[in-house]
């Protein structure tokens, strides 16, 4: 994750763990729509939100809980969202972390690491000694090994 850019020192990198991931999920069903239609304009259809469709996202703090959204960055078309419930100020941000622990990963991705292990060498070699070395998952009946 980036966490500040600058002219002179362009980058800051933090590493993220497990311990960094907050729950959003279970979070923003209780301030935020699942669904939203663009708010109308003269003229115009509405518009569903779908991220995948749109660019570019403007949020401004004075306006808390609408997004305007393009199809192209600086585009010409831009639409609108109200994604807040209520007219209300946004959350404050959860606190409550996703994951307790590692997450374990499936022992067949582990199995695959190995395999391709023998063509790694140096600083990356490493990492995926690391990385084979977490805890395993053995789902659908997986037997272990």
């Amino acid at each position: 994750m980036i966490v500040s850019c600058r002219k002179n020192n362009p980058f800051t990198f933090k590493e993220i763990t497990y311990k960094d991931i907050i729950d959003f999920k279970n979070w923003w069903p209780s301030s935020y729509k699942k669904t939203a239609s663009s708010i109308p304009k003269p003229g115009d259809t509405t518009q569903a939100f779908t991220v995948s469709k749109y660019r570019q996202f403007v949020y401004d703090s004075s306006s808390p809980g609408y997004v305007t959204t393009y199809e192209y960055i600086d585009g010409f078309i831009s639409y609108t969202f109200k994604l807040l419930k209520q007219n209300k100020p946004s959350p404050p941000l959860p606190e409550i972390r996703a994951y307790q622990e590692p997450v374990p990963i499936n022992h067949k991705k582990i199995t695959d690491i190995k395999k391709v292990m023998k063509y790694i060498n140096g600083e990356t070699l490493e990492f995926y000694y690391h990385v084979t070395s977490w805890k395993q998952s053995y789902a659908n009946g997986d037997p272990a090994d």
